[in-house]
């Protein structure tokens, strides 16, 4: 297993689509982090609220997970892999364990980013960021949201197996189908969704949020991992009925 984790994490290091969405997410996030601390709209929990804008690339984390999975479908070497590890759920966690350390190396990049650029900048207006358990606290969210990200685009292309069709698939269920479902429930209930926040969007969001009615991070941390673990499992069956050896 750890021979197939390293072939994936090569696989990730030599492919240049990788470094353009770490790149993309990075400019991203300190351009938020800038911004961010230009207008000092942090109020109570200045570390927890930069963490929580800073997430807002996570997307292009998620696109990354599919990446891994789908990139070898669209150039059919996933053959050539297959013949190596006749086990297909090996490669799976093969491909869970790359994605969930790059995921969690692009999050810690994106702190160090986000927080370099606005720690002294907040520091200096008087909105003051302490490095105290609440700043390693947003840090860690960051790192476990964007590893999140990653692992749940692995798991989604292993289900579909086609990278436009995943990529399309993924941000239609987050962006279209969920508000869709929130609106709907929310007119039936006559007031606030009520499954917004168990809804997979909802739960990730959850994991770098500090208000509203979405879940605490600890128990948004739980459901994501459990869709997680419930997608991946789905994306481990599709691959073994949908072996293409």
């Amino acid at each position: 297993m750890s021979r197939l984790a390293r072939s994936e994490l090569l696989k990730l290091r030599t492919t240049r689509v990788v470094y353009v969405l770490a790149g993309i997410a990075l400019v991203f996030s300190g351009l938020v982090a800038a911004i961010v601390a230009a207008e000092e709209g942090l109020d109570d929990d200045p570390a927890l609220g930069l963490a929580e804008i800073a997430g807002t690339s996570g997307f292009l984390a998620l696109v990354l997970g599919i990446l891994l999975t789908t990139n070898e479908y669209r150039h059919g070497t996933i053959t050539s892999t297959f013949l190596v590890t006749p086990r297909l759920p090996h490669v799976l966690v093969a491909k869970l364990v790359a994605g969930g350390l790059a995921g969690g190396i692009l999050g810690m990049t994106v702190d160090v980013i986000s927080f370099g650029i606005a720690i002294p900048w907040l520091n200096g207006s008087g909105d003051e960021i302490r490095v105290d358990g609440q700043l390693l606290e947003a840090a860690g969210r960051l790192v476990a949201l964007y590893a999140l990200f990653v692992l749940i685009g692995v798991a989604a292309g292993a289900i579909i197996q086609n990278q436009a069709g995943t990529i399309v698939a993924a941000f239609g269920w987050l962006f279209v189908v969920e508000q869709i479902l929130n609106v709907i429930v929310a007119v039936l209930a006559e007031g606030d969704s009520p499954i917004g926040p168990y809804l997979p969007g909802g739960a990730l969001a959850g994991v770098s949020a500090t208000e509203g009615d979405l879940l605490e991070g600890g128990w948004a941390l739980l459901l994501s991992c459990c869709y997680v673990v419930l997608l991946s499992a789905a994306g481990a069956a599709a691959m073994t009925r949908r072996d293409p050896v």
